[in-house]
């Protein structure tokens, strides 16, 4: 019995030393791939033009950056002179620009073949638009995905590349996250987002200054329907839409496990929940006289109400 323990305890102790080993090697791996995608935005800006004669080649004056932002401006979307932050503290305050009885539908952590099609399916039914805050590595695997959101009408938001907890990270690796998925969704779609999501809502001071930096407006949400939850179901995620009383920024999701090392043991493994709810949240709020806004169509439009 004693050897038995024995050899049970060490069993468990290399087991316990494999999954070590892996979560190690994936971090490795993550921050490698994150490494490629820096040095490859590098290579691309020492861009090389022949001279007048041909006769060599000369390398390109580097690109003019925005005072504000270390990034160029072939990454950099236009942006009025302040960007706007949505954050824990000031929700209230800013969704009372957008007009009344308007609701921003937002999808997080895709695109995913299996649920954003669906969902795309049936905005495109009702002729409505959403905001989509895209993470870099899914986009990679999915660009027709995105580009069909482009080609529909629906606004592009970035929610970094491997979906970390930001406030994990330093600000050089944060400002990673977020460059390179700009980079990503630049090469997939010729577009940049103007919006950027942190996952989970973690994120701190130094978030939003390096998302301002890049040019991002941020915005969390003001109505959760927490339907990433394994005890979600189509019925509790409209019910909580459909409280709404207007100028509310909803949080939905396109995907599943968009980090499987950091998914909690409440969450669920699929999504449909949150399409079928779509199915109905849509025509109540419609009959209710509710307009469908992106964050675009909310914030930056120069007809947007001011705040008195």
């Amino acid at each position: 019995m004693k050897r038995l323990t024995i050899v049970t305890g060490a069993v468990g102790i290399l087991a316990l030393a494999g999954l070590s080993w892996y979560s190690y090697n994936q971090i490795q791996r993550n921050k490698d791939i994150i490494r490629e995608k820096k040095e490859e935005m590098e290579r691309n800006k020492q861009i090389t033009t022949p001279t007048a004669d041909s006769s060599e080649i000369v390398a390109a004056p580097p690109p003019v950056t925005n005072s504000n932002s270390e990034l160029t401006p072939s990454l950099a979307p236009p942006q009025p002179k302040e960007t706007i932050d949505i954050d824990w503290n000031s929700p209230s305050y800013l969704t009372a620009q957008m007009p009344a009885k308007s609701i921003a539908l937002t999808l997080d952590d895709g695109p995913s073949k299996k649920y954003t099609e669906q969902v795309l399916d049936i905005l495109k039914q009702h002729q409505i638009q959403a905001t989509f805050f895209l993470v870099g590595y899914r986009v990679k695997e999915n660009c027709p995905l995105v580009n069909r959101i482009v080609r529909e009408g629906h606004t592009l938001g970035n929610h970094t590349y491997f979906h970390p907890k930001l406030t994990k990270l330093n600000r050089e690796e944060q400002k990673e996250e977020i460059e390179i998925t700009q980079t990503e969704i630049k090469k997939c779609a010729d577009k940049l987002p103007r919006w950027f999501r942190a996952p989970y809502g973690a994120q701190n001071e130094t978030t939003l200054q390096v998302a301002g930096e890049v040019g991002l407006n941020t915005a969390l949400w003001t109505v959760d329907t927490n339907d990433w939850r394994k005890t979600a179901t189509s019925k509790s995620i409209a019910d909580e839409v459909l409280k709404s009383q207007g100028q509310d920024i909803v949080i939905m999701h396109d995907a599943t496990d968009a980090n499987p090392k950091l998914k909690s043991p409440e969450s669920s493994d699929t999504r449909q929940n949150t399409v079928e709810a779509l199915k109905e949240i849509i025509p109540q709020l419609k009959k209710r006289g509710f307009k469908f806004v992106t964050l675009d169509e909310a914030f930056l439009s120069p007809s947007k109400p001011e705040v008195k």
